[in-house]
């Protein structure tokens, strides 16, 4: 939610400004995302496991009207508990929708504690395989083998694709806490997280040509 809020706000959707009420009364910028009163929102995802049979309608529509978008449905490792989600990932590989790419932000951490003490999903990468998916595993601070995976998704024909990224809760940044729950807290601007001293955005490893490659009429379904 927080990344389609800066992305947002970067295509101009809205102003700089209002991410600074993130999670505050007076402000659209709400936990979960709200189509009535934020701007570029299209769907209501206040519960977990959602995002991913918005996405296969996106994907079932677009084939139906014979247009080329891509869909993109982005989860949360802890949303993976949802029955929802994998109901839609059934019917995805039955309907062999190949226009829709999911990417699991795998950081073993959800609102209320880690993945491993609430409901445990030691092989993610496995049970999209076995529901009929290609799965794609990738370092998710490495930008490079993101864009490389996201290319060869468009490329498999007959069955949908799902990116596993591998990440670090807070990498980068110096957090007062990477736990629950200050993780989907609202900090104070005195307490905000920075970039520490070491880190480097060449440390993401940007490819030159990145912003480039995503100027193409495709769909974003997210909620993680």
């Amino acid at each position: 939610m927080l990344i389609q809020y800066a992305a947002m706000a970067e295509m101009g959707v809205i102003p700089r400004e209002e991410l600074k009420k993130l999670k505050t009364l007076d402000s659209y910028l709400q936990g979960h995302p709200d189509m009535d009163r934020t701007p570029g929102i299209e769907a209501v995802t206040g519960s977990l496991g959602m995002g991913l049979s918005i996405g296969l309608g996106m994907a079932l529509g677009f084939r139906l009207d014979r247009r080329p978008n891509h869909v993109y449905v982005i989860m949360g490792d802890g949303e993976l508990s949802e029955g929802q989600i994998w109901e839609a990932a059934m019917a995805t590989a039955a309907f062999k929708i190949d226009n829709l790419t999911g990417i699991v932000d795998l950081n073993r951490i959800q609102a209320t504690g880690p993945t491993r003490e609430i409901l445990d999903n030691p092989d993610v990468a496995a049970k999209w395989k076995a529901f009929g998916w290609e799965v794609l595993s990738v370092n998710g601070h490495d930008v490079a083998q993101i864009l490389a995976a996201l290319d060869k998704a468009r490329q498999v024909v007959g069955r949908p694709t799902v990116i596993v990224a591998e990440t670090v809760k807070g990498k980068g940044f110096s957090l007062p806490k990477t736990t629950p729950p200050s993780i989907t807290a609202c900090s104070p601007p005195t307490s905000i997280a920075r970039p520490s001293p070491s880190w480097r955005p060449d440390g993401l490893n940007w490819p030159t040509d990145t912003k480039g490659r995503f100027d193409r009429d495709d769909t974003a379904s997210e909620h993680a």
